[in-house]
């Protein structure tokens, strides 16, 4: 039974899945099954991962389009090793990824999680930015976990070894979910975890694609109910797991609430369908909580001050926040040309 399952979703990124396929069979950590799952590509994606059949450690699932959460689902249902590893189909690996996370997990077999840094790429795999760092040391109980994957800075189910068990935790499944399906199934094994790791060696290359989802607003317009449903996912979450979340993992979650619902209101231009949600959900979560409305000045005092024209009119808020943004960038335009 090989000791870590590596699954890979892959939808259209015939550009990137062999050199990420590649990437995984040439770990130094060789006790591996890299599971590959095709969600529907029609971009000559299944035939680059069929190339791959020589190798007896790989798996491949051809399917219907069904998206990432089902086809991640669909790879841990035969998933034969305790922990499983989650790449997308156009990221990479280093090639001692896994090595340096199970070494962590050998010290501390018990783990129910071990996360690793990541290093933003471009797409000929240069990089772009300095690690984002997820922390370093060992963090114990639930609560702590979840406050701890709260704070990192890159909540993916990626770049982390992830007890297979903990999937059966999950309460809720976002199926159909196209932004933050990730978010909702990581704080909810971060709640029935006991054990995390960290470690801040670079395993997992995220290639930053000028095209991708997280970068283009017209895909994000497109999606923007997806905001919604991504809330009221978090609302689920911090109420059926209430007895799991401390002080400041509420607060952190209700933050994420605020700018799950500012974010929707920006970019449908302040007019929605959802006007009785949001403002019921910002009088809770912001208005009335002044922890979180602390937590969101730290964030940004400017996105916080101007927070409360949501109240007045959301329509009002967007295009005040869009303002101040084109006039944050063109400071920032002016200082750079004057230091130049």
């Amino acid at each position: 039974m090989p000791k870590v399952s590596i699954i890979i979703p892959v939808y259209n990124v015939n550009n990137y899945v062999g050199d990420c396929i590649t990437s995984c069979l040439n770990q130094s950590f060789n006790d591996i099954e890299v599971i590959i799952v095709d969600d529907g590509s029609n971009d000559g994606s299944s035939e680059t991962i069929d190339t791959f059949r020589y190798d007896n450690r790989v798996e491949i699932i051809h399917k219907s389009n069904e998206g990432v959460v089902a086809a991640r689902n669909d790879g841990l249902k035969i998933a034969k090793s305790e922990y499983v590893f989650f790449v997308d189909g156009d990221d990479n690996l280093p090639e001692n990824a896994i090595e340096k996370l199970y070494t962590c997990l050998e010290l501390h077999p018990d783990a129910d999680f071990v996360l690793g840094d990541v290093m933003l790429t471009d797409s000929d795999n240069r990089p772009i930015r300095s690690a984002i760092t997820q922390g370093n040391g060992i963090v114990k109980g639930e609560d702590n976990i979840f406050v701890s994957v709260m704070q990192t800075q890159f909540k993916s189910l990626c770049a982390k070894l992830i007890k297979k068990e903990l999937f059966n935790t999950i309460k809720y499944t976002p199926y159909g979910l196209r932004i933050g399906e990730d978010l909702v199934i990581l704080f909810q094994l971060s709640l029935s975890a006991k054990i995390s790791l960290h470690t801040d060696s670079i395993v997992y290359n995220y290639v930053q694609q000028c095209k991708s989802v997280s970068n283009d607003e017209k895909l994000y317009k497109a999606k923007s109910e997806d905001w919604i449903g991504m809330t009221i996912y978090f609302e689920n979450i911090l109420n059926y797991y209430s007895t799991h979340i401390n002080i400041e993992g509420e607060k952190r979650l209700k933050k994420q609430i605020i700018f799950n619902i500012s974010r929707y209101i920006f970019i449908n231009n302040g007019t929605h369908k959802h006007r009785q949600y949001i403002k019921k959900l910002f009088y809770e979560y912001y208005i009335k909580d002044k922890q979180v409305q602390s937590l969101i000045y730290e964030y940004s005092t400017i996105y916080a001050k101007m927070l409360f024209i949501i109240q007045i009119s959301p329509w009002l808020w967007a295009l005040t926040y869009k303002l101040a943004l084109k006039l944050n960038d063109t400071v920032k335009k002016l200082y750079k040309a004057t230091r130049t």
